[in-house]
């Protein structure tokens, strides 16, 4: 009889029935039959206590070694500050070891899950695996230990050549796949060590990973992040380019995903479960900052998903764009500033870099629904309230694949008066039921002399123009039945304005969502013109896909808005249930046809609130292609 945990050898027949320690979907009953009257009961526990029972007529042979899986306590959650070996004699020699640990991603009293992790030595599993960082041209030698129960295949160390890294063939039906990422490097049984060396030449932000004998999953074998324990068994390899001087407070975060039919069958789906540096919000690091410091993020996609990266409240600057094969470094006159940036789901990485300029909390995620929103929560824990009753809406609404931010005031710094308000917008909402079968749709509607009346309905809600430089303030009216907050996306603005409920304002006085029958006072002084979003946050429910959202303009001082040559085009999907929402274009699933005068300029925005989706845009001319427009969120 052979466990994850050891060996058992035991005369007569045996049966047996394995879930192990931690999560209780583990603990498993260990039944050894014997013949005539003859049984053993055997309880494996987080120890190696047994318990005996039964007539025992004839010798019984036992040998039992169950070395124990790591602790949740012991294992060391990455922040990715630092990287492992030792360079000796020009060689940088690392030394894995290929462990299994309980698993914690969504912290304490959360569900505890089997994972394989890589340990340095005799260190502490880390989770994800340890980052290893070296200059272009150095020898790298990794030796490996495989303490697991099953065969292990290493991938990803090696060097990558961005001219001819690409595979003739897929391992399933998709795109060719990098060389340099499925060529296997060290395959090794149960007990078994060895080592790979490699000379890496190509800078670039990679990753390496271990894959066990595979389950009865969607993943193959030669990508990473394998389905059950194999979901966080990877790490980063950073190459930096000859001289490079490392940023001194570079953070990197590794994007994994975790899936177990069995243990949780929501899993098994779009959404995964993701993870930041192997955790999940709210137990992801909180990243903590001063106003004026300069910030470099290292952002690694090794989870197969796409991911349009949202910061709020600030622009990042994107020095960087790579994939498995290579990094792309820009020019500073190239480098374009963002709020979103889109991360191809197969190994696609970016560097950025930005200044916090006011203080607050605010947040780094994913834009995409499913992937930050309660539905990334574990099986067996207890979900938000979708009555509205939530008792913190940043806690119990968000989950997944969210980074915590908070930015303290300089030392010193002064406090700055209020600017004098120039212009007011009353928003209010509204409600008009049997929209969506027997649900009701939503909207935001402004109040252009008469307030709206409460059944009334505009999808999308009505688009607020702005002046740059000018203070507006706007007034949200909540006359739902349930709290909400508002995000104005992609604007620079003060914390406690930004819309994220429970979480927006200063450290330990967050703003509370907007209560049913109350309302809220925004102060926004954009700083630069653009095309930008307002849309509910920390909701309930399906409300952001039932029309709780708006386009957002910011124009010139001397450039009035006009909505004949000013077109604007809001992308976005309408409905309840994820799985059958359609796509609308400005609220229509068939919208009329775009009419313009031969000869003019006209100016087209295109906006993509989608909750899940990316759309593509063309635009025809004579039947040949005249524009190809592709929006994250």
């Amino acid at each position: 009889m052979e466990s994850p945990y050891g060996v058992a050898r035991i005369a007569g027949t045996v049966q047996t029935e394995f879930a192990l320690p931690g999560a209780e979907a583990y603990r498993t009953r260990v039944q050894v039959m014997l013949p005539a009257a003859a049984n053993v009961e055997m309880i494996l526990s987080a120890g190696p206590a047994f318990r005996f029972s039964g007539v025992l007529p004839w010798l019984l042979l036992m040998y039992v070694a169950l070395p124990q899986p790591a602790s949740t306590q012991d294992i060391r959650f990455e922040d990715y500050r630092t990287s492992v070996g030792e360079v000796e004699d020009g060689v940088l020699r690392v030394h894995l070891v290929a462990r299994e640990v309980d698993w914690q991603p969504r912290g304490e009293g959360a569900p505890v899950l089997r994972a394989h992790a890589f340990s340095v030595g005799d260190g502490p599993p880390h989770m994800p695996g340890p980052m290893i960082r070296v200059e272009a041209g150095t020898a790298v030698e990794v030796s490996v230990t495989n303490t697991l129960d099953r065969t292990l295949v290493l991938r990803g160390l090696n060097d990558r050549d961005p001219a001819s890294d690409v595979s003739d063939t897929p391992p399933q039906d998709g795109p060719r796949l990098p060389l340099g990422l499925i060529e296997e490097n060290l395959r090794l049984g149960p007990g078994e060590s060895g080592s790979v060396r490699f000379t890496p030449r190509t800078p670039g932000s990679f990753v390496y990973y271990g894959r066990t004998d595979p389950v009865d999953g969607p993943v193959p074998l030669a990508l990473p992040g394998g389905d059950g324990p194999d979901g966080p068994f990877m790490g980063p390899l950073i190459v930096d380019s000859v001289g490079a001087v490392a940023e001194p407070n570079e953070q990197v975060m590794l994007i994994t995903r975790w899936a177990d039919r069995e243990l949780d069958p929501s899993s098994w789906s779009l959404s995964w479960k993701m993870m930041i540096n192997g955790r999940g919000w709210p137990a992801t690091e909180r990243l903590e900052y001063t106003v004026g410091d300069t910030v470099t993020w290292r952002v690694i996609n090794a989870s197969l998903q796409s991911h349009p990266m949202h910061l709020h409240g600030f622009y990042y600057e994107v020095h960087a764009r790579g994939d498995q094969t290579s990094d792309t470094a820009f020019a500073p006159a190239d480098r374009r500033l963002a709020v979103t940036e889109w991360l191809a789901g197969l190994g696609g990485t970016m560097r950025v870099r930005w200044i916090p300029e006011a203080p607050g909390n605010w947040l780094f995620h994913c834009h995409l629904v499913r992937h930050m929103s309660s539905g990334q929560r574990l099986a067996g824990e207890t979900g938000p309230a979708h009555d509205g009753a939530m008792q913190d809406h940043a806690m119990e609404g968000m989950a997944g694949m969210v980074m915590g931010i908070s930015v303290r005031p300089r030392p010193g710094g002064e406090a700055h008066a209020e600017e004098p308000v120039e212009r007011r917008i009353q928003l209010y909402t509204s409600r008009r039921e049997d929209v969506f079968g027997s649900e009701p749709a939503y909207s935001f509607i402004v109040d252009h002399g008469t307030t709206p009346a409460r059944d009334s309905l505009q999808l999308p809600g009505s688009a607020l123009v702005l002046t740059r430089d000018e203070m507006t303030e706007i007034v949200v009216y909540n006359r739902l039945e349930f709290p909400f907050g508002v995000h104005w996306h992609g604007l620079e603005l003060e914390s406690r304005y930004d819309g994220v409920a429970d979480w927006s304002g200063d450290p330990g006085r967050a703003v509370p969502a907007i209560p049913p029958g109350d309302s809220l006072v925004v102060r926004i002084d954009p700083p630069r013109s653009g095309t930008f979003i307002y849309h509910v946050h920390s909701e309930p429910g399906p409300q952001l896909a039932q029309g709780m959202y708006g386009p957002l303009l910011v124009v010139e001082p001397d450039q009035p808005y006009d909505p004949e040559h000013d077109r604007v085009f809001l992308l976005a999907s309408s409905g309840t249930e994820p799985n059958e929402q359609v796509p609308v274009v400005n609220g229509a699933s068939d919208p009329p046809a775009v009419v313009v005068e031969a000869g003019r300029s006209y100016r087209l925005r295109f906006i993509n609130m989608s909750t899940d989706d990316v759309k593509s845009v063309r635009l025809l001319g004579e039947g040949d292609l005249c524009l190809l427009y592709t929006s994250d969120a």
